[in-house]
């Protein structure tokens, strides 16, 4: 329990080197821009141009940071290298859980080094080419079990915490991308993670917004490890409103039980078997393409035999979602996601998942969200309806903290409970 102190005195340390004036003024920004529209925003360069935005009103300025970004820029403007690192940790508990053997609360941390190296056309400004370097390192403070997994230590049907895994330090992404015909188009290859390109919708960030699987990627896709792929995409007609975007990579991916810094993922290039997605979306424009969009999914996965090359086995299978996400007035931000498989994947969670969630922004840029959730568990093959609840409250551009409670009615995986609820703390720290 002592280590679930962490949060409190690593937010203690923090708020010791800043200070609080009348007049807000953000001095973490280094000018990146990402210079591709296809991708979500938790697509890595995409990130680092969400995180970099001007905007006021933040409750604390950032003044010991200031010779570090200063630093970023004028790499950025000599070289066209970003650079972005951040921390995120999380603690959460349960109310309950499946017997005596089993864990009851964890913590974790995700840290993050992302390097985004603009390569071609940095200084036309139109159709870049940019060669993208994630470095990741995850891992739990106390326990047995990862935050990930502790669904499956106390009943619920999808993963309570995305994200927060433990592995060692690997290169989890490294992929060239380039944008072509007036940044009306793009192509991405390399090691590539498919979920920062498809099942978009405008709260599915686990470190910023909900935490659970059910509000984020959805759980009925049988994704794949981060591993080689392909993606391509662009706009359908002049006024860029009409996206196609269409993507395969290995149908396995990156073995991440292995201490290696940087695995590709081929099992399924040498054997022919890939996911394979297709997605086809609207937004009134593309500068409203993050936080206004509408978007429909067809995703296969080709059957996993375990071999020496393959770690796991998995029937082929395939399914379809529709996401929708409209932010009005900078302020209300409703989303709705209904996705539905066969349910046969090895990864997939749910045959049928329906969430409903609704955001808050407000003028110190922190958000509240409210989410329900219906799901139905491959695993047990029961039905769970959850609730969850976030304020991130956002102290700095750099800082912000999230109280998290859920509530799971009927919890598929622990049918000797109608009711179970969840509690944590989430820090993120980005520089």
């Amino acid at each position: 329990m002592n280590r679930s102190l962490f949060l409190v005195l690593f937010t203690s340390c923090c708020l010791t080197i800043w200070s609080q004036e009348e007049k807000k003024r953000d001095s973490t920004l280094s000018g990146y821009k990402s210079g591709i529209y296809l991708a979500n925003p938790t697509n890595k360069s995409v990130e680092m141009e969400l995180d970099d935005r001007k905007a006021p009103y933040y409750r604390m300025d950032v003044k010991v940071t200031n010779p570090w970004f200063e630093w970023k820029k004028g790499v950025n403007e000599k070289t066209g290298l970003q650079i972005s690192v951040n921390y995120s940790s999380i603690f959460m508990g349960a109310t309950s859980k499946i017997s005596s053997v089993n864990q009851q609360s964890t913590a974790g941390g995700v840290f993050d080094a992302i390097f985004n190296w603009n390569l071609v056309n940095r200084k036309k400004g139109k159709n870049k080419g940019s060669l993208i370097f994630w470095v990741n390192a995850r891992h739990k403070y106390f326990g047995d079990i990862v935050p990930q997994n502790l669904n499956f230590e106390t009943g619920s049907a999808t993963l309570p915490m995305l994200m927060f895994n433990d592995f060692s330090v690997r290169a989890l992404e490294f992929y060239y991308q380039q944008s072509f015909l007036n940044n009306r188009a793009a192509i991405v290859v390399g090691k590539i993670d498919m979920a920062d390109w498809f099942t978009y919708n405008g709260m599915l960030h686990p470190l910023k917004h909900f935490s659970d699987l059910a509000f984020s990627v959805n759980p009925t896709v049988n994704w794949s490890n981060v591993g080689l792929g392909i993606i391509a995409g662009g706009w359908l007609n002049k006024k860029k409103t009409l996206g196609l975007v269409v993507g395969l990579n290995d149908v396995a991916g990156d073995n991440l039980t292995k201490d290696k810094f940087l695995d590709w993922g081929t099992y399924g290039w040498s054997n022919g078997k890939f996911l394979k997605m297709i997605e086809l979306n609207y937004s009134p424009g593309r500068d409203q393409y993050y936080f206004q969009r509408i978007s429909a999914t067809y995703w296969h996965s080709d059957e996993i035999i375990l071999s020496e090359d393959s770690w796991y086995a998995s029937p082929s299978s395939s399914g379809f979602s529709i996401q929708g996400t409209w932010f009005i007035k900078n302020k209300y931000m409703p989303v709705v996601t209904l996705g539905m498989s066969d349910g046969d994947g090895a990864n997939t969670l749910s045959k049928l998942n329906v969430s409903l969630m609704h955001g808050w922004n407000f003028t110190s840029h922190d958000m509240l969200g409210v989410g329900i959730n219906y799901t139905e568990s491959t695993i047990s093959g029961e039905s769970q309806f959850l609730s969850e609840v976030f304020y991130r409250y956002t102290l700095s551009k750099a800082l912000s903290i999230s109280p998290i409670v859920k509530a799971v009615i009927n919890p598929a995986l622990n049918t000797n409970k109608e009711f179970l609820g969840y509690y944590g703390v989430r820090s993120r720290i980005s520089f």
